[in-house]
């Protein structure tokens, strides 16, 4: 394997494993290479997607080409779903005639998840932004009804008037409190 992290098998034609390396023998469950011998893909633990695999390596054989890289989720285990970025190529005799499939995968799960950690933080990020943007235009129409009510209730005399404006000058003041916490978040 030129890459240690890489999990390597062959296939015959009948889709028989014929060999692998450590990596994949340990992803497969077996003890060695040596118990992949003889077995298919509906003999392993991800039986339920060797329908799947066993379409891939049919187009693989019949077509003569390459088929990668493709990622491909996995059940390890019940509720653990592991991801692979998979290259499938046939394997040829010195004639050129396709006698199996040699397969290449790589664990991606962890990029992956990195990858989508990312993404929800670029749309964190962006609704952070937009509420930023509201808190801030929203700030601007409470100061101008602030100020307006400021102008009112110096003008005015009449008390149960007066109550009214500083009611509505509470209610101007919390909203403006709202807005900051909006700005806060956004931040």
């Amino acid at each position: 394997s030129c890459y240690p992290d890489e999990l390597e098998y062959a296939e015959d034609l009948d889709l028989v494993y014929t060999g692998c390396n450590d990596q994949f023998a340990r992803s497969a469950m077996l003890s060695s290479p040596a118990g992949i011998i003889g077995k298919r893909d509906g003999d392993l633990h991800w039986k339920e997607q060797s329908g799947l695999h066993e379409r891939i390596d049919r187009e693989v054989i019949s077509s003569g080409k390459k088929m990668g890289f493709y990622e491909e989720e996995m059940t390890k285990a019940p509720g653990e779903k592991i991801y692979y970025r998979k290259l499938k190529a046939p394997l040829t005799d010195n004639d050129g005639k396709v006698i199996g499939i040699l397969g290449v995968q790589e664990d991606v799960t962890e990029a992956r998840r990195l990858r989508e950690q990312r993404i929800r933080m670029q749309k964190l990020e962006s609704v952070g932004i937009l509420a930023g943007g509201l808190a801030h235009d929203f700030n601007n129409m409470l100061m101008g009804i602030s100020g307006s009510l400021a102008v009112l209730k110096l003008r005015e005399e009449d008390e149960k008037k007066l109550h009214w404006i500083t009611q509505a000058e509470k209610s101007c003041n919390a909203a403006a409190e709202v807005t900051s916490r909006l700005i806060t978040f956004a931040r």
